[in-house]
């Protein structure tokens, strides 16, 4: 049920108070009561929704640091970063809200552009991977001063929640796209010794410009990625 204001009360007044609703929509006022629900008559949808975005909102605990919320923010001019991240990333949880793979996660996002890229084998010692890219040859010469930037991925063994992968913080693998080849040693992960996933993506010298990342399985011997 839902009632209009004819008193200014109403201009002053938006939120809700007990289980009266006041809402302001298209110049009026308006005052309803609020829904009444029971903890337990959630529907199954509302249910698997909920675990959901729970699980993409841990996800996004596990990832988060100053540096990529701000890579986030700058993403998108329509949303804040937090609900552009969950945009991007809903597609890789299955309506249960489990993950699907690692390597369908957008670690990041952004306006410039990422490079055949390839992981060619693990070397020694065991914590570091050669890799390789190919540049566009019509690049603008900035971009050749991009930095190229890394996080391992892989779980914790000290979380109790239901996602218990996370993401290390972003390191500087001190190459830049002209470099197109070079060692990179894994960031270590807080608590684990295994690292499942690297996950790469440039970034402009002045930090103000990001591609998307791309990530890679590590397994012995081999690198997979997601194309």
């Amino acid at each position: 049920m839902m009632a209009k204001m004819k008193r200014t009360i109403g201009d002053c007044v938006s939120g809700k108070l007990g289980n009266v609703v006041f809402v302001q929509s298209k110049g009026n006022s308006y005052v309803r009561t609020a829904p009444l629900r029971k903890a337990n008559n959630w529907s199954t949808s509302q249910v698997l929704y909920r675990k959901r975005l729970s699980n993409i909102s841990a996800l996004w605990r596990s990832i988060s640091s100053p540096e990529i919320k701000n890579i986030w923010n700058l993403a998108s001019s329509e949303m804040n970063g937090y609900a552009y991240f969950i945009k991007k990333n809903i597609p890789a949880l299955t309506i249960a809200g489990d993950l699907i793979d690692p390597l369908l996660i957008s670690a990041t996002d952004g306006k410039l552009t990422f490079p055949p890229f390839t992981l060619e084998r693990e070397v020694n010692p065991s914590n570091t991977v050669h890799i390789s890219w190919v540049n566009d040859p019509n690049l603008k010469p900035v971009r050749l001063t991009d930095h190229l930037m890394v996080m391992s991925y892989g779980p914790d063994p000290d979380s109790y929640r239901d996602y218990q992968d996370v993401f290390s913080p972003v390191c500087d693998t001190h190459f830049k796209r002209n470099d197109t080849t070079g060692v990179v040693i894994k960031p270590p992960l807080h608590g684990s010794t295994f690292i499942s996933h690297l996950f790469f993506f440039f970034a402009s010298a002045d930090q103000l410009l990001y591609s998307p990342s791309r990530g890679f399985r590590v397994t012995p011997n081999i690198m997979d990625f997601l194309n």
